[in-house]
């Protein structure tokens, strides 16, 4: 009986350790954001190959991998990975099946696309799962999950017939063969790997996971696994913190079960073998959970400049941030995550409510006078969505408030258009334009909403304030008994004023 959530935690782990030893150089990473203008980072190689998958630039995508293949067997066995790694965890979750498929049958001869499709199904199968313990997993979604590893099998299967020398197809047969229980399978694969590979810090990174307690093993198993890369750290220096998966293991079983100061130590100690962005990041959820904010702050810092193109690092920051309302840096951070993994749901689920914060930011900032600042937070959150019509809303009272008579109509029109149920946007349209005494579109607009909006009491005793002071006060009481009739208060004192002095 296991828990998804702690199974995702090891595999992140597995995956984040070895990107760490293929990190970009980035400085500054800590620098106190003073506006919303995100940090500049390195250009993503995967960012640029995954534009190409959605473009179906099919065979650019295979000469691209073939090239990072290539180049691994003369800088080393494990140089590819940096960009399968990323490609594979971070490129592919949302894509559509329908787009992988057409690239297999573009190229059914390249190993490339079947590994791709093949990861695709692996995350299917986790997703029919769900996060729940085995014991409370419905028959149906054990039944997806097992289908979905049968298609991801059946497509890994192939890559490897296809070839027998590309890492990232050894490492993901490995992650599949050991979720699907078949341990007899998953230690063939590693063998058969190693017998090609032997100096991989990878392959061994990945399999010494599937050893550990929760899986069948035991640490002494670990221990003994990872005795036997010590004929090959010479080639591959970074094999020496492969021990260090006992304490990292050990740490994120104590995090789960509450136990944090014995998690601390135990990530701790795993540093002593080697530093990594696994650990930091780690070891920094930790310390947010513990409300230890300058703490998580610099273990987060040191993951993103080892690795600053994972998605989850940079998630965690921002919620750090926004939590200490420090909501330049939350921005930055929000942009950078949304970059690399524009379709995660969790990511854009942080986007919804982190443009509310600026929206409600803005509306305390015009309170408060100062409405150039307000300006700048309603941009920030139109950046991060556009088609929000709460953001051209929030937008267009704020330049209503500056007298930019123009762009707040604009701002106004673009949230009817979004969303044309809407009565606040109408008024907030009327308000502009009744400044330039424009009655006449104030009320072309109102029977707009009207038509749409018919039983809304509102909008007919708006419409009728416009006649009112378009000099048609006849049309206006019209309006007005209509809006009395249908339970507005404001109107029904209207007409029995009139009513009062002309009887």
């Amino acid at each position: 009986m296991f828990n998804l959530s702690y199974l995702r935690y090891t595999l992140s782990s597995i995956a984040l350790v070895t990107l760490s030893a293929f990190s970009l150089a980035v400085t500054n990473l800590e620098e106190s954001k003073t506006n919303f203008s995100p940090h500049q980072y390195p250009p993503s190689e995967f960012i640029e190959v995954r534009n190409s998958l959605q473009a179906r630039e099919f065979k650019h995508l295979n000469d691209k991998l073939d090239i990072y293949e290539s180049e691994a067997k003369n800088k080393g066995v494990d140089e590819s990975i940096k960009y399968y790694s990323e490609f594979e965890i971070y490129g592919i979750q949302n894509k559509k099946l329908e787009l992988l498929n057409a690239w297999v049958e573009s190229t059914p001869n390249s190993h490339h696309p079947y590994l791709i499709r093949s990861y695709f199904y692996f995350l299917q199968a986790w997703d029919a799962r769900g996060n729940e313990w085995a014991s409370e997993v419905e028959s149906d979604s054990f039944k997806k999950m097992h289908d979905s590893l049968n298609l991801s099998i059946k497509d890994i299967d192939r890559a490897l017939e296809l070839s027998k020398e590309s890492i990232a197809i050894y490492n993901l047969a490995i992650n599949i063969y050991w979720i699907k229980g078949n341990k007899s399978k998953t230690k063939e694969i590693v063998n058969s790997a190693l017998k090609i590979f032997p100096e991989s810090f990878y392959l061994r990174n990945t399999y010494i996971y599937s050893l550990t307690p929760r899986w069948g093993g035991s640490y002494s198993e670990m221990q003994a696994f990872a005795d036997t890369a010590l004929p090959y750290i010479d080639q591959t220096p970074l094999l020496e913190i492969l021990p260090g998966a006992i304490e990292i293991d050990m740490a994120n079983s104590q995090s789960l079960l509450g136990k944090n100061k014995f998690a601390f130590l135990l990530y701790d100690k795993a540093l002593t073998y080697g530093e990594n962005a696994a650990i930091y990041y780690n070891r920094g959820k930790l310390h947010a959970k513990l409300e230890q904010s300058e703490e998580a702050m610099a273990d987060y810092n040191k993951a993103i400049t080892r690795i600053p193109t994972n998605s989850s690092f940079f998630l965690a920051r921002f919620k750090l941030h926004a939590k200490l309302e420090n909501h330049y840096s939350a921005y930055s951070d929000l942009i950078r995550a949304l970059e690399l993994s524009p379709k995660n749901s969790d990511i854009n689920k942080q986007k919804t409510w982190f443009t509310s914060v600026l929206r409600y930011e803005a509306f305390n900032l015009r309170e408060d006078n100062e409405h150039e600042k307000a300006l700048s937070y309603n941009k920030a959150a139109l950046s991060l969505d556009e088609n929000s019509a709460e953001n051209h809303y929030s937008l267009g009272f704020t330049l209503y408030e500056m007298y930019e008579h123009d762009e707040a109509e604009k701002a106004a029109l673009r949230a009817i258009n979004i969303e044309p149920n809407e009565i606040k946007y109408y008024q907030l349209y009327d308000a502009v334009l009744v400044r330039s005494d424009r009655w006449e579109e104030i009320i072309r607009k109102w029977d707009e909403y009207i038509y749409f909006n018919p039983d809304d009491d509102r909008a007919y005793f708006e419409q009728g304030g416009s006649y009112f002071h378009s000099g048609n006060g006849e049309k206006a009481l019209e309006l007005f008994r209509v809006a009395a009739e249908m339970g507005n208060k404001g109107a029904a004192r209207i007409v029995q004023r009139y009513n009062e002095n002309n009887f």
